[in-house]
């Protein structure tokens, strides 16, 4: 793998990060984060898709721009980095347009990936439910066949961004006489369709992105089927490496961590918390060479998928370490700041807007999220290791 960067992807991150200079007020970096720890903002979309950034790696034909797999990452990275509101779009141009390439039919990719494109559209996840989490293949929402439509009947939960997204990408069981992870289909149904209830979930960090969907005879057409009926376990496996190989989970950490670099420089009034502290000095190192290790994990997926290879244990190995850096380093900040770091941030006393105790909330749910830590452990140990399941 080679590490350095063309010229043409410098220039690329150089007039990304111009134009975030010049647009990224702190009107926008404030946006409190409440999708993959990013802010929610449609108007800040709106200026990317303006300039050609969203989707900059699909085929032109669709909207995109022809680039490569680098340079959106390249993109992304500044983005978070940065803490741009990127939120509104951020799922469905990670996850779901690529998907939809992938296994979509040509009706779906006209209609629906220039809309991401264009900063028009924001598709959320239906995954998980109420009884149903890591072991994914028991999920219990059914879609019972009905002429030319499916009925759905179920509740899915922790859906992240659905009080802002046009669509629901969702999971449901459509065949029950066969073994759990063959009768699952992938639909993608409009959260405007009669019979859906949305209920908003806030977290333990008072986030309040999350909610349950409560599905009552919803009517979804055929032609809204991503990929093969009864097949969609496959979709599925496919969708969720999307997720787990983005670099955002370890790129979210440097505004957080020079933040709070600036902060203790500032604040510190005592030995123990004062960047004068070699202990303290020590344990911020470390904090960015975890960074930077996982920014190369990430980098590595990238240059596997512009080769044409599948990252599968690739994406779990840097969705598991992005995770728990994550979780170690905002625990390392708070133990640093004292009992200050754990004043809520609605505080006026509460360090740099009390990001790294959201960050703190954060790094638990993310060893969570998209598949906890232990499921990421199994499959680099069966898939990458060859080792028994047993």
């Amino acid at each position: 793998m080679d590490f350095s960067f063309t010229p043409e992807q410098e220039k690329l991150r150089f007039d990304i990060g111009e134009f975030l200079e010049n647009n990224l007020t702190s009107e926008y970096k404030n946006v409190l984060y409440d999708v993959a720890g990013v802010g929610v903002s449609k108007e800040f979309t709106k200026m990317l898709a303006k300039n050609g950034w969203i989707g900059m790696q699909w085929p032109e034909s669709y909207g995109g721009a022809g680039m490569g797999i680098m340079e959106y990452v390249i993109y992304r990275e500044e983005m978070v980095m940065r803490g741009a509101p990127i939120g509104y779009h951020l799922t469905a141009e990670n996850q779901m347009a690529p998907s939809i390439i992938i296994n979509g039919t040509d009706e779906q990719k006209q209609r629906i990936i220039p809309s991401i494109a264009k900063g028009e559209m924001s598709i959320c996840i239906g995954y998980s439910e109420p009884n149903t989490g890591s072991d994914l293949a028991s999920l219990q929402t059914r879609a019972d066949e009905d002429g030319d439509d499916f009925i759905i009947n179920g509740v899915k939960t922790w859906n992240s961004g659905a009080i802002h997204s046009e669509l629901i990408w969702l999971a449901a069981r459509t065949n029950h006489d066969v073994p759990k992870h063959k009768g699952i289909t992938v639909f993608l149904v409009e959260l405007d369709s009669p019979g859906i209830t949305i209920d908003p979930i806030q977290n333990m960090a008072r986030i309040g992105g999350f909610s349950n969907i409560t599905f009552d005879n919803v009517r979804v057409p055929k032609s809204n089927i991503v990929g093969e009926l009864d097949q969609g376990w496959y979709v599925v496996a496919q969708n969720l490496d999307f997720e787990r190989s983005g670099i955002e989970r370890v790129a979210s950490n440097y505004s957080i961590i020079y933040d709070f670099l600036e902060y203790i420089k500032t604040h510190s009034n005592n030995t123990r918390n004062n960047v004068g502290n070699s202990l303290v000095r020590n344990r911020i190192a470390d904090m960015f060479i975890e960074v930077e290790v996982g920014r190369y994990l990430a980098y590595n997926i990238a240059w596997m998928q512009s080769k044409g290879l599948v990252p599968n244990k690739e994406a779990s190995i840097s969705k598991v370490f992005g995770a728990e850096t994550t979780k170690r380093n905002s625990q390392a900040m708070l133990e640093i700041l004292g009992m200050y770091g754990g004043v809520d941030y609605t505080s006026h006393y509460s360090p740099i807007q009390g990001k790294v105790l959201r960050s703190w909330y954060g790094g638990i749910s993310s060893t969570i999220a998209a598949g906890t830590s232990e499921i990421q452990r199994n499959i680099i140990a069966m898939r990458g290791l060859g080792l028994p399941r047993t």
